[in-house]
């Protein structure tokens, strides 16, 4: 066991299983000084960094560990502020893990193929920049609340860069995390997720620009039991087909888009223009959409068959009848008001 509670000048290494950081002392320090898989506890106050290197794999716990910031009552908080600019980076493989902290201002983010890297019950805060993984292993996010990523630019909050090729690789699991923008002057989009497998379910996406999930090239995805909420266009003539989920160039498609509640907004499932869906397996079920613009906007070449069990502004697709069906055409764009791209099949053997 080490106590780190005053900021120690220079460079200091260990092999601790567990080590304490209290201010002023440095949470840096902490890692230096911890074994590969040792607990660095984080006690309550603020912790401005200059940069976090994580090069072993260690758990950050904060006071919080065990409080769900969606859900439960806090105690203090263990601040970790990157003042805007500050990057923590891991550049390991091994399991690295945040746990009960608030992370603030900071650049999160691994460059280091097969990372993984796991959130649970944070709050992630003013992200300057989305947080970004590239090709990991397992990335985790579990009962966090990510809120005013800083961006005009179309940032997403979090953007896994994987590798999964329809047998390996990548593989996320995302639950029961609140995502929303809280600052009008910002629009952030939700999860971008490129050639990834997993799950993304239980999820609050609220006041996003574009999508609450992005699906792209190569993914094996269940999106189950989620609630996009305001999901908005703010380029709607540069970007017409945008959702809560959004499909972009599809390759190896299998994914589930199943008992999700899209409401409030500019659309709920969209595949994006010029993205070729033939072949990709899209299944759509036990969903409800409601108050939206559209409900699903099909822009690539292939089609989609929402199942019977969808609900349309309180009508079950397969119970409508021949009025309905036209009423809940008219918020679906495809091949009937697009030339060259797919159609969305509300009826067997029938176009609306």
């Amino acid at each position: 066991l080490v106590d780190i509670f005053q900021e120690i000048d220079g460079a200091v290494s260990g092999d601790a299983s567990t080590v304490n950081v209290s201010s002023p002392g440095k949470i840096q320090n902490g890692v230096d000084v911890a074994a590969s898989g040792a607990i660095v506890n984080v006690a309550a106050g603020t912790y401005s960094i200059t940069g976090l290197g994580i090069n072993q794999g260690v758990t950050l716990s904060g006071p919080n560990t065990a409080i769900n910031p969606n859900t439960g009552t806090r105690v203090a908080e263990a601040i970790i502020d990157g003042g805007g600019s500050a990057d923590i980076r891991v550049t390991t493989t091994a399991p690295v893990a945040f746990q009960g902290l608030t992370l603030s201002n900071s650049v999160l983010d691994s460059y280091t193929a097969g990372n993984q890297v796991a959130f649970s019950n944070d709050i992630i805060s003013g992200l300057p920049g989305n947080m970004f993984y590239n090709a990991p292993a397992l990335f985790t996010l579990n009962n966090n609340h990510i809120f005013g990523t800083q961006t005009t630019d179309f940032w997403d909050d979090v953007l896994i860069a994987g590798n999964w090729n329809g047998t390996t690789g990548t593989q996320v699991s995302i639950t029961n995390n609140v995502l929303e923008n809280t600052d009008p002057a910002y629009n952030s989009s939700g999860i971008n997720l490129s050639d990834v497998a997993g799950t993304v379910s239980g999820n609050t996406f609220k006041n996003k620009d574009f999508y609450g999930v992005l699906l792209a090239n190569d993914t094996q995805v269940s999106v189950t039991n989620n609630t996009f909420n305001n999901i908005y266009d703010s380029d709607p003539v540069s970007y017409p087909s945008d959702g809560g989920v959004r499909f972009y160039t599809p390759a190896i498609v299998n994914d589930s888009i199943t008992s999700n509640l899209f409401e409030n907004s500019y659309d709920g499932i969209a595949v994006r223009q010029t993205s070729n869906t033939i072949g990709a397996t899209i299944s759509i079920a036990t969903n409800t959409f409601t108050n939206n613009t559209y409900d699903i906007i099909n822009l690539g070449s292939g089609g989609l068959t929402p199942a019977g069990d969808n609900i349309f502004d309180g009508i079950t697709l397969s119970t409508a009848t021949t009025a309905q069906l036209y009423s809940i055409a008219d918020k679906i764009v495809d091949a009937v008001d697009v030339s060259a791209v797919g159609l969305v099949r509300l009826k067997a053997g029938n176009i609306y």
